[in-house]
């Protein structure tokens, strides 16, 4: 039998529409469960960790009381670096679609840097489709696909420092 895992994630409503950029969602941690945090798909096409079709995501420190009064997603405002998920967390209704908007040049890096620690050659640096970079651009994320697991701590961390 496969265990459960735990998580701090609430369970909003279900979508049943693949991700697309310029998606904005919202989710929300049990322990602040008044509180609406934010994300926005970047793009759908990325090879992160060399896997096709990732999902580039940014996570916001900026957060409502009103699911639908989204605030402004701004860079300055990244709670983590950009990161490369799944689509898993739409589909357990963990992160609700609720606008989506074009992305301007503004609202993204125009280059994403992931660092791969190899055991055998050290630190290498890669974009989001895999082409190997000189050096480190910040802000620099891990290189390899996360899940709903991976924003739920970053977020629950960043929820202990909201609501210590």
């Amino acid at each position: 039998m496969q265990e459960k895992l735990q998580t701090n994630l609430c369970v909003l409503k279900r979508s049943r529409k693949k991700p697309q950029a310029g998606d904005i969602f919202t989710f929300q941690l049990q322990q602040l469960p008044e509180v609406y945090f934010y994300g926005r798909v970047v793009k759908t096409d990325t090879k992160i960790g060399n896997i096709d079709n990732v999902i580039l995501v940014y996570i916001y420190k900026k957060t409502s009381s009103d699911k639908l009064q989204i605030p402004d997603l701004c860079l300055e405002d990244l709670m983590i670096p950009p990161k490369g998920i799944n689509a898993l967390p739409w589909a357990k209704a963990y992160f609700e679609t609720i606008s989506n908007r074009p992305i301007a040049h503004k609202d993204t890096y125009p280059i994403h840097c992931f660092k791969f620690v190899d055991p055998l050659s050290g630190i290498k640096y890669f974009d989001e489709y895999g082409n190997k970079l000189t050096e480190c651009l910040e802000p620099c994320g891990d290189w390899g696909m996360g899940g709903y697991l991976t924003i739920d701590y970053a977020a629950s961390k960043f929820a202990n420092f909201l609501n210590p």
